[in-house]
Order: C-alpha cells, then structure tokens, then sequence
C-alpha cells in the first residue's frame, strides 16, 4: 500500500462521550499501482473483510480528514489532474469518485465536511476567500456542487495575513469549525457566529486534531459539550 487513509465510526448509535465497550467499525482504504482497495473491520466478528476493488490507479488518497455522511465515507484523492473525492458505501462498500467544485489553479487543495442538514459538504480557497460548497441534486435531480457561503478570511483573522494552511469540522445541524494557519498563528473560527479564537502555542504549519470529548479511563465522562477543541 503506497498511501492510505481509515475511518473508526461506532456501529450503534450513541452519545459519543464513551464508546470503548459499544461495537464499532474500522474503514480502511488505500492506493497502490494496481487501483484503490478498501476493508471493513469490525469488533464484533473481529476480522477484516475481502477487499473491495476499484481501477483508480491514477490517484494517491491523502491523509486529511474524511467525511462521514449518512451511509458513507468521503475521503480527498489527488492525482496529476487535481483532486477527487472518493466515496466509500458502507452499505454496498463500492467505491466511486466524486469531481470537486471549481477551484483556484493557485490553491488545489480541498477539506471536505458534513454540511447543514447532513449532506456532503466541501471548503476551497481562493485569493483570500473561503468558499463553502454543497453536494446537491438539482431541479432535474442530478447532482452537483451548489456554492453556499463566500467567506473572506479577513473576516476571521482580523489581522489578514495569508493562510498557510486551513481545515474543516462540519456538523449535521449546519455548524462547524474552520481552522486557518496563517504567518501571524493559529486561528479558530466558528461558521456560525462568526467568533474566532487564537491557538496559543500552535504554530501555522501544525498538523492538528480537532475533537469533541476527550475520554479518560479513571472517569466515566472527561468532558462533554459541542464545543470543538484544537490539539497540535
């Protein structure tokens, strides 16, 4: 396997705050010179699946953070033609690839997220503004992205300084997070209100893991609330 990304999501519905005794699933997929593979493990059976192939060869799968939306997994590509998503069905477990929204020929880079009302949803940058995007069906019920949001990141770092680097946590009931790197730091802004917070001690090229809840075995909850935090 040359690059791959994977998954864990819990097999049942529950709060998110301690999920170590309920089933869950493993989603792996990976590129290498023959196409794009993927496996499905789960707890209960505690094995891995046969592999279900697909002839995407041409593209490498990036490490970034995946989408999970409804019944199935997005994760970002990339090959010499720019980047793709690919989707994952946890039900039939087929791969197909997804064309990205128009993009800036300066900036290839794409974070992809749960939009409002639970959707596929997708960020890109271009100049100094953010463009939010949604996967939609059309009048005619083909689908496609839909623009939602144009954001100038000026809006969000007061200060303007050119982002390094940027990402994305969506959430089903329309709100989310967007992290921007910049020269002057790390910054942290909700797309709902619009507030924005500075990450003390996180350089701009950090890679970073946003959570909801941290658990800790000596506790039964370590922390509940939606409020996203940042980790470096």
């Amino acid at each position: 396997m040359h690059f791959f990304n994977a998954a864990v999501l819990c097999a049942e519905c529950c709060d998110h705050l301690d999920c170590r005794r309920e089933p869950f699933t493993v989603v792996f997929v990976a590129t290498h010179p023959a196409g794009t593979s993927a496996y499905l493990y789960t707890s209960e059976a505690d094995a891995w699946s046969e592999p279900t192939s697909a002839p995407h060869a041409a593209f490498l799968i990036e490490m970034e953070r995946g989408a999970h939306v409804r019944n199935a997994l997005y994760f970002v590509i990339s090959g010499i033609t720019g980047p793709r998503i690919l989707k994952y069905d946890l039900g039939t477990r087929e791969m197909t690839v997804i064309h990205p929204p128009p993009m800036s020929k300066s900036n290839q880079r794409i974070v992809i997220m749960t939009a409002e009302g639970g959707g596929l949803g997708c960020l890109t940058i271009k100049r100094s503004r953010l463009h939010l995007w949604l996967w939609e069906a059309d009048p005619k019920g083909d689908m496609g992205w839909t623009l939602s949001r144009v954001i100038d990141h000026k809006t969000l770092v007061p200060e303007g300084k050119f982002a390094r680097s940027f990402g994305a946590v969506g959430f089903a009931d329309g709100g989310g997070m967007v992290y921007l790197g910049t020269k002057n730091g790390f910054y942290v802004a909700d797309l709902k209100s619009m507030h924005f917070r500075k990450a003390e001690g996180v350089n701009g090229l950090d890679e970073i893991i946003p959570y909801i809840s941290f658990y800790t075995p000596a506790f039964s909850v370590a922390s509940t609330g939606e409020d996203p935090r940042v980790d470096a």
